[in-house]
């Protein structure tokens, strides 16, 4: 019999224009990625101006949805930068990920959507034990601050 082996391109789940995948380990219980990022400036969250100063780099650790039924983290080693701008409050800024990673996220987007909507289906505590037996480790007071975030957000964006 010949079968053909397929292996999982990783490279399919995280936005090639900004991470590069460095590592990958599998084990019985879950998945770990490690990511560097590929980007060479930011903006400033207050002023807006781009910088491409390099002033150092900083690790994230965020959960992803499982693959293949196994907890999936991920390490992302990140850049920070220095506003270029002198009259700016901010002196250092870290990196974001648009629809990818929110600004101070534990979970990718795709992941807080998953939960967000299973919440919604059941409760904060019944997605949070969904969640366990899926690997994904959140308890329901967390959903609760995911909505808050989410929704005043929202307000913020239709105001």
């Amino acid at each position: 019999m010949d079968a053909t082996i397929s292996k999982l391109d990783l490279r399919t789940f995280y936005p090639e224009d900004s991470f590069e995948i460095s590592e990958c380990c599998v084990n019985d219980t879950g998945v770990l990625v490690r990511l560097k990022s590929k980007k060479q400036n930011c903006e400033c969250p207050r002023c807006h101006q781009i910088s491409n100063y390099y002033h150092g780099t900083y690790k994230r650790f965020v959960q992803d949805l499982p693959i293949l039924g196994k907890n999936t983290s991920v390490i992302i080693t990140a850049h920070e930068y220095e506003c270029q701008n002198e009259e700016c409050p901010t002196k250092t800024i870290a990196e974001h990920f648009d629809h990818f990673l929110g600004y101070y996220g534990r979970f990718t987007e795709r992941c807080e959507d998953f939960i967000s909507t299973l919440a919604l289906e059941t409760s904060c505590e019944g997605a949070s034990r969904i969640c366990g037996h899926l690997r994904i480790q959140i308890s329901g007071d967390t959903i609760i601050r995911m909505f808050k975030k989410r929704f005043s957000q929202m307000e913020i964006d239709t105001a």
